[in-house]
């Protein structure tokens, strides 16, 4: 599975990545802070969890792709970048299989607590490990592929200022009043209002400021292109490629 994500490219893995991660956090982190604060019963709980997975896995792919693509590593084609996501999203397919796995079994922690036994318990731990591995494996290739496209663009660092304001403008909003998830009538918690902040920042608003950089780019500006060993910029003649 390593080679085969090395083989990929970091465009291919930002993909994989945040589509598992969408789901992930959406159907798993998201939906135990409701059943543990009570407003989501345990025999709807894989319901809940498939269509909330389905929703984050969506949007984390799609965010996915435009990341995948505006941080693609320094001399990539624009050509062998598409194919690396095309085929990342082919990759994702059963990596999302197993993810869902993980997210009904952390969702599933009140239950486990409750009433559960030993291998009850033990299923829960490995679950919450999984969980917590992919996370940082996510986090990993997010930050990597964010470094890349923020670098591509001189407006970079203004942009990453403008999203950590607008995730503590969001955080500060949801709460003080804690949202109500569209189409379910579950009420978050402060847990799922933080997971919900973050991911209106992530997946709302990253794309549209990495879309509104792209449309202010032009080839053959300073610093088109990062150089990633040495943290500075270099132009390649041409424009990116």
């Amino acid at each position: 599975m390593q080679a085969l994500l090395d083989r990929l490219g970091l465009a291919g893995r930002v993909v994989v990545a945040l589509s598992m991660g969408g789901g992930l956090s959406v159907g798993g982190f998201l939906t135990v802070s409701s059943t543990l604060s009570g407003q989501v019963s345990s025999g709807v709980i894989p319901t809940v969890v498939v269509v909330l997975f389905g929703v984050g896995a969506g949007l984390g792919w799609v965010h996915g792709v435009l990341l995948g693509y505006a941080g693609r590593r320094p001399g990539r084609t624009r050509q062998a970048a598409l194919v690396a996501i095309a085929t990342g999203s082919l990759v994702a397919i059963p990596a999302l299989a197993g993810t869902l796995l993980i997210a009904l079994g952390i969702a599933l922690t009140g239950v486990a607590l409750q009433g559960g036994g030993v291998t009850s318990l033990l299923a829960l731990t490995v679950a919450w490990v999984a969980a917590v591995m992919i996370s940082v494996w996510v986090l990993a290739v997010t930050l990597a592929a964010v470094r890349n496209a923020w670098l591509r663009y001189p407006e970079g660092k203004f942009g990453t200022a403008l999203l950590g304001g607008l995730f503590l403008v969001l955080l500060a909003v949801f709460e003080r009043n804690h949202p109500v998830l569209w189409g379910t009538g579950i009420r978050v918690t402060g847990m799922g209002a933080a997971v919900l902040a973050l991911g209106a920042t992530v997946w709302i608003g990253a794309p549209v400021l990495l879309s509104i950089l792209h449309l202010l780019y032009r080839p053959g500006r300073p610093s088109d292109v990062p150089v990633a060993d040495a943290g500075t910029r270099k132009t390649i003649e041409g424009g990116v490629k």
